[in-house]
């Protein structure tokens, strides 16, 4: 006979060891926050620095430098992406539409205070090289940038020369307000709509700054762009005309959303800002107790049991069920008196030549003897039982009768 060496089991490594999964977690959850907030406040997290004529732009036509100044200068500027400004905010806001704006677009930056519109000035085309600059120092043609005035300043001219000098900024009266450094192609309004008042107007002629009501409109971007407060008389002339309208607010406000850098508010945002913030983190917290209670379960996990169990017990528990379930239970009594019976002879050594009435007649007779019921009563009892109270009543009386009978209780 051969004999067939007994293999050891040996138990599969696991490819991924548990520090390696969990940090795979981790980094997944971490993640997919990522995701969300950046989903958010993606917009928020522009830089902005295109090269655009708007207050992120750091480049020659850009107002970056202003708002520096002015921040230095202890005034407060605040930049502003919703297009809506600050909801009962006096402060002054800046608006400097891109070329080709519609006064449609213009009408939809909703703000309650004093306005001042700044109007383009350069054809700038971003540097090939340098990311921010701009090259170029072409003059825009005046029928775009006008076009953002068809509601507030219908009929409305720009003007401009083509002269690089210094110019004296002048009130209505003729009073010196301020002196600037040198300015090519001094853009001016030649004409003013109705109902709107020049503020300041150049030496030459043409007017700089304008008002009507709470806005105000600046013709030339130059005073107050990086490109022309690098002179100094420039950048104090373009300081006091920002002091001098912002008057009485309190600090200045630079809206962008004009300018493509527009933040669209949306239901990640508003999760993930006050006061909904508390109510996101709360979930975010019972999601983790979730997952740590389902990292840390007490126990095997159960296995789910078979729908048909194998075996005699299982044979057994099935056609249990079905008597159950077709509600017979009580029409298994009888048969269940007729085991006893048989039960009963073979404890009392009866003989096999009986038939069923002989033999419960001397089943009967040593009942009588031992001070117990017949058996035929409880078999009576036990096929007249109609629902499942009366049969167990009438089993529980033949098992105790069993007992006593077959001396197994002793």
């Amino acid at each position: 006979m051969t004999l067939v060496p007994e293999r050891k089991s040996r138990k599969r490594a696991n490819p991924f060891s548990a520090v390696l999964v969990l940090w795979l977690v981790v980094i997944g959850v971490l993640a997919f926050i990522g995701s969300l907030v950046m989903g958010a406040f993606g917009d928020d997290l522009k830089k902005g620095d295109n090269g655009g004529a708007h207050a992120l732009s750091r480049s020659a036509v850009g107002y970056a430098g202003i708002i520096e100044l002015l921040r230095a200068s202890g005034v407060e500027v605040r930049i502003d992406r919703s297009g809506f400004g600050g909801e009962g905010d006096d402060a002054l806001l800046i608006v400097a539409p891109q070329p080709f704006a519609s006064a449609e677009a213009l009408a939809e930056v909703l703000y309650e205070g004093d306005r001042l519109i700044v109007l383009n000035k350069w054809a700038a085309g971003p540097h090939q090289t340098h990311r921010g600059w701009v090259r170029g120092r072409d003059v825009m043609p005046g029928k775009p940038v006008v076009a953002v005035l068809e509601e507030i300043g219908e009929g409305t001219e720009l003007n401009h020369d083509e002269v690089n000098r210094s110019r004296r900024l002048l009130r209505p009266d003729g009073a010196l307000f301020a002196v600037t450094g040198k300015i090519d192609h001094l853009r001016t309004l030649g004409k003013l709509a109705p109902d709107w008042k020049p503020v300041l107007v150049a030496d030459g002629g043409g007017v700089v700054l304008a008002r009507k009501g709470d806005t105000w409109l600046l013709a030339e971007p130059d005073l107050i762009n990086t490109h022309g407060i690098s002179d100094k008389a420039t950048a104090w002339a373009g300081l006091k005309i920002l002091i001098m309208a912002m008057a009485e607010g309190n600090g200045m406000l630079f809206d962008v959303s004009m300018n493509g850098l527009q933040s669209r508010k949306g239901m990640l945002e508003t999760m993930l800002r006050p006061p909904f913030l508390g109510v996101t983190l709360s979930l975010g917290l019972a999601a983790l107790l979730l997952a740590m209670q389902a990292m840390g379960r007490f126990g095997p996990p159960i296995e789910k049991a078979r729908a048909i169990a194998l075996g005699k017990r299982g044979l057994a528990d099935n056609t249990a069920a079905l008597i159950r379930l077709a509600r017979r239970e009580h029409a298994m009594v009888e048969r269940y008196a007729l085991w006893v019976r048989s039960e009963a002879a073979r404890a009392v050594g009866a003989p096999q030549a009986l038939n069923d009435e002989e033999l419960e007649a001397l089943l009967d007779r040593l009942s009588k003897q031992a001070d117990l019921a017949p058996f035929t009563q409880l078999r009576a009892e036990a096929a007249a039982a109609k629902d499942i109270g009366a049969a167990l009543v009438a089993a529980r009386k033949l098992y105790s009768w069993r007992l006593e009978m077959t001396r197994e209780r002793r």
